[in-house]
């Protein structure tokens, strides 16, 4: 993944969605990371399904956090519906902020959760500064 990592296009993909699921089979879990980050900057093209399984399944938080900088870089949309809902709760404060900067406010528990994020006072600050920046009242 070396030279792909920094310089990989959209014409990688193939081969950089490869990298990941025989990272993710060997259960290698910086090199699933690189990949990761890699499709982050290719954004086209790639299959949401097989980066939604790397968040599901991985056992490394790092590979959650990567997830979904991926998801919402090529398929914000559909991860603003769903797993940015989701990792509102997720361990990492970096894929909470994620989750509270993108997550689709008509979602049920959505606007609750984010107001319990904002009056934590013990929450990561980039956490909720996340969610304060949605205006939602306290």
């Amino acid at each position: 993944m070396g030279i792909l990592r920094r310089g990989a296009t959209a014409k990688d993909l193939q081969r950089v969605v490869g990298g990941l699921e025989h990272a993710y089979a060997e259960e290698d879990w910086y090199p699933a990371c690189d990949a990761l980050e890699t499709l982050e900057r290719i954004r086209v093209g790639i299959p949401p399904e097989i980066v939604e399984a790397a968040y599901r399944e991985a056992p490394f938080s790092r590979v959650c956090s990567y997830a979904c900088r991926v998801l919402v870089a090529a398929h914000r949309e559909r991860f603003s519906r769903g797993f940015a809902v989701e990792v509102l709760w997720d361990c990492e404060a970096e894929t909470r902020a994620i989750g509270a900067k993108c997550a689709d406010l008509s979602c049920e528990g959505a606007s609750a959760r984010l107001s319990t994020l904002i009056l934590d006072e013990r929450q990561d600050e980039g956490v909720r500064d996340a969610a304060l920046s949605r205006g939602l009242d306290r």
